[in-house]
């Protein structure tokens, strides 16, 4: 008979600026900066499941929402150097950021976290889709099978400047001043299959367009964050959030189980 329970996964809240941008790069699972000038980072979460695979029993996903008091929020105000010297202000990159939560079977992997991100090309390929065969900049196939991406939510945001010049924005006293955030994208993905591996993984990856620079250089890794002063502030605030998903536990037949196994570890 089915038994009703539940996981859970909690995120941290993560504020992105002048001061406190390292502490991201030192307690993330990975950061980077992508290949359309934007920074990247993400957590990855393991819930371990061998009691339940010593019953010999699976879980069965229900549903699972994401649980968050408000929206992200921030404020973006750069210069760049991209196109050499002297220093060009560029105002016409508004705030934004994409957050990205992924229940899956199997662990994410760095080159995995950096293809989602966008850091191999101007693309963004997340586990179990696969690049479009013409037209790409090298025809990824999946990394993940979609039975290992039990569910998922992806959402986008972007700044608004409520009607004001960018000129404008940067005259509110910096202490106050902030976007707030128009949802553009909203989507809930996945396959919903039986989860029958041995640990389950939650990774939340967010990529936003703040405070970094255009680098004169072609390489990612010497692009970097602009103005590391509190002299022009810039920030992005990503909120805390629990995450539960409602599942029922039950023993299948043998065959039936290890079908689930192999479907879960990709086997």
């Amino acid at each position: 008979m089915s038994t009703p329970s539940s996981v859970v996964i909690k995120t941290v809240g993560w504020l992105v600026q002048t001061v406190t941008y390292q502490n991201i790069v030192d307690t993330s699972t990975w950061t980077t900066f992508t290949n359309n000038k934007r920074f990247a980072w993400a957590l990855q979460q393991r819930i371990n499941l061998q009691g339940i695979a010593m019953e010999e029993c699976v879980l069965y996903p229900q549903g699972f929402a994401v649980q968050e008091t408000h929206p992200p929020e921030g404020f973006n105000h750069r210069k760049s150097l991209y196109g050499g010297e002297p220093v060009i202000a560029r105002f016409g990159m508004p705030w934004g950021i994409e957050i990205h939560d992924m229940w899956l079977t199997t662990p994410m992997t760095e080159v995995q976290f950096k293809r989602f991100a966008g850091y191999y090309a101007n693309e963004q390929l997340g586990p179990a889709f696969s690049s479009p065969a013409e037209g790409d900049s090298g025809g990824y196939i999946p990394y993940k099978d979609f039975e290992q991406v039990i569910a998922a939510r992806s959402r986008i945001w972007v700044g608004d400047n409520m009607g004001l010049t960018s000129a404008e924005l940067a005259d509110i006293e910096p202490t106050v001043r902030e976007q707030p955030a128009r949802r553009l994208h909203d989507v809930y993905w996945g396959s919903g299959e039986p989860i029958a591996s041995l640990d389950l993984y939650h990774v939340r990856l967010c990529i936003t367009r703040c405070g970094t620079n255009y680098s004169t250089s072609a390489d990612p890794a010497e692009w970097q964050f602009w103005d590391l002063s509190a002299s022009n502030p810039w920030y992005c605030w990503v909120p805390p959030s629990i995450q539960p998903m409602l599942v029922t536990k039950d023993k299948p037949p043998f065959l039936a189980r290890m079908t689930m196994e192999r479907r879960s570890k990709a086997v």
